[in-house]
């Protein structure tokens, strides 16, 4: 049996690009450096290797600042990356580091088992805010909400407190069914008080008084005492 041996030729472009494939993977490092510099989406990063200008890479979701030490990804003539911030310098006459910025675009959290924040302070800013949840639990010892306008639409609303104040320039209130019940004084103040029933009004006491300073009138096809 006779193996035969044939060599296929290579042309230049072939060759070129082999080459240009192969300058591309012996270029490409990974640097380790500080940000000294910015300017518009340009980081300059120092580090043992020399400086560099590189850019934020796509995965780097956190916006590098100043004095950050960062990882980069050198690849020469294609340009440098930011991949990942390893360390924030403490600002200047403070012991926390700097705030933490995300990058612009939108970002998504998809997690499956759960997610637990736990901060000393937490703060949303934002244009619209909006949230979509089956059951939601919400404990605190104080809560201040200052709205221009509220529309709250509830099936069935339950309140319970020890002291309910509130001071409104108008009240209006439509129900079928209003009971009220009140176990110590219910006391109305007003400088005119009208109270008009369509079929019935029914006023019911041990000891019913009706002190009029200046006048008492009585009016009806039928008034009956006794």
């Amino acid at each position: 049996m006779t193996i035969a041996n044939r060599s296929i030729p290579i042309s230049h472009r072939s060759r070129r690009r082999l080459r240009a494939r192969e300058s591309h993977r012996t270029t490409a490092h990974w640097n380790i450096g500080v940000i000294v510099d910015m300017r518009d989406d340009l980081f300059t990063v120092v580090g043992e290797q020399g400086s560099l200008e590189a850019r934020v890479s796509f995965s780097c979701l956190v916006v590098p600042a100043l004095g950050d030490t960062v990882s980069c990804l050198d690849a020469g003539a294609n340009g440098a990356w930011i991949g990942s911030i390893l360390a924030r310098q403490a600002r200047t006459g403070h012991a926390t580091v700097a705030p933490l910025h995300l990058s612009t675009g939108p970002v998504t959290w998809n997690v499956e088992g759960g997610l637990a924040i736990a901060v000393k302070r937490f703060s949303v800013d934002a244009e619209e805010f909006h949230m979509a949840t089956r059951s939601i639990d919400v404990t605190a010892d104080r809560a201040h909400v200052v709205v221009e306008g509220l529309r709250f639409i509830a099936g069935a609303i339950k309140l319970i407190a020890s002291t309910l104040s509130s001071a409104m320039t108008r009240v209006q209130h439509f129900s079928e069914s209003h009971t009220r019940s009140t176990t110590g004084l219910d006391r109305v103040s007003a400088g005119h008080v009208e109270v008009e029933a369509e079929t019935l009004m029914h006023l019911k006491s041990q000891h019913t008084m009706v002190d009029g300073s200046k006048l008492v009138k009585a009016r009806g096809g039928q008034i009956h005492f006794g």
